[in-house]
This record gives structure tokens, sequence and C-alpha cells, in this order.
């Protein structure tokens, strides 16, 4: 009767020491969630008082934004100087890899190397689907923000310079709920982005962290349509 009596009191210690725990894991967890909600909150706080703190600066989209505002959608659009050059660089990559390494699979100077080449050439097919796959699901998803998402007026609130990838830039946008979201990317554009000027946004009203800014964007609302329409009207 003893080892079975000690063995209860064991169970029973172990199973309060076990509730003990989860309880104070869930408070733990419970407070953690709140300190990281409070983070949050005093991060968009303090994101928003820098973008009120900024001075209006020209730039490159200050005569583009009051054009935009005048355009619902769904948008007619067309692909952007960066869509074109990803569009061609990555086709253009694997054919200059490829066309190094054709020589050593048509006129092989030993038996192993044309085996090599192939399997090369596997990699290189495959490497480029996937590639491809990925691109195809960008140009998709920034031909769709650009042509049915909501347009809000960003404002950059850093710039971190460039690089070989590009201009990498923070900006901030509000959406109509008055949410602020905030994101960093990188420009293709030749104009040197400032602290304070103001970029057009686009974003899924539904899913407002689904945006791109037109400055990064594959694709680009088509002016030209918009005058050509008001020509002949």
């Amino acid at each position: 009767m003893l080892p079975t009596t000690g063995l209860r009191i064991i169970r029973v210690q172990t199973e309060v020491l076990v509730i003990a725990f989860v309880i104070v894991l869930g408070l733990t967890l419970f407070g953690f969630k709140n300190e990281l909600r409070e983070w949050r909150r005093e991060v968009r706080e303090r994101d928003q008082a820098e973008q009120d703190a900024l001075v209006n600066i020209s730039g490159p989209y200050d005569e583009t934004i009051p054009i935009l505002a005048q355009l619902p959608p769904p948008r007619a659009v067309r692909m952007s100087f960066r869509g074109k050059g990803s569009a061609f660089l990555i086709p253009g990559v694997f054919l200059m890899l490829i066309a190094l390494s054709a020589n050593d699979y048509f006129h092989p100077t030993a038996s192993w190397q044309k085996e090599s080449a192939m399997s090369f050439f596997r990699i290189l097919l495959g490497l480029a689907v996937v590639s491809g796959l990925l691109q195809w699901r960008i140009f998709v998803r920034h031909r769709r923000l650009i042509s049915n998402g909501e347009a809000a007026i960003g404002r950059i609130t850093r710039n971190y310079g460039r690089s070989r990838t590009g201009q990498g830039v923070r900006y901030q946008f509000n959406t109509q709920t008055g949410e602020t979201f905030s994101k960093r990317t990188t420009s293709w554009e030749v104009t040197l982005f400032k602290e304070g000027m103001r970029i057009p946004v686009f974003y899924d009203p539904s899913h407002p962290k689904k945006q791109v800014a037109l400055l990064a964007a594959y694709y680009e609302p088509d002016l030209t349509k918009r005058a050509e329409a008001r020509k002949l009207a």
C-alpha cells in the first residue's frame, strides 16, 4: 500500500506542477502578446509622428498624383521600365550561361564534358522554371494592384542610398480606414528620392499588406490612353 500511495502522491504533485507550468506559461504568453501589441502601437505612433514631421519636398510624382486620383479602377496599365528589365534580365542570364557551357557539349575535349554539360543544362532549366514562376507571380500581383488596387499617397521616410540592386528607400502610407503601413523597397529610378517626397502607392483594400509603390512596380498606369480619350472627347 505504501508504494501505491507514494506513487499517487508523486502523480498528484506532477499534475500540480504541470498545471502550474501551463498557467505560468499562459500568463507569460498573454503578457508578451500585450507587450507586442503595445510595441506595435508605439511603432505606428512613432512612424506617424515622423511622417507628420517631414517637410514636403517636391518629387517626380507631384504632377502624377492628382491625375491618378481621377483614375478609378480598373485602370489601363503598361509594363514599366523595371518590369521590362526584369522580364529580360533573368532569361538573358540563363541564355548567357547556356551559351558559355554549350562549347563543352557540342565540342567536348573529353568524354565526361558532354555529360557534365547536359547535367548543367538540366540544372539551369530547373532554375529557369522556378525563377520564371516566381517572377510571374510578381508580375501578376503588381498588375492586379496597379489596375484594381486602391491608390494612396505615400511618403518617403528614409533613404538607404544606392546599391547594386537599386536605390533602397522606406515609405509609409495611410489607408482609407486610417491604418498606417510602412515598407522597405528598392527603385531603379534615376531620380534620387529624398525623405519627405510623395509617392503613389497601390494596395488591396481587403488586405492592405498587399501593396506596391509605383517606384518599385513592374507595371504603371497608362496615362497616354487617358490623354487620347480626353482628346477624342
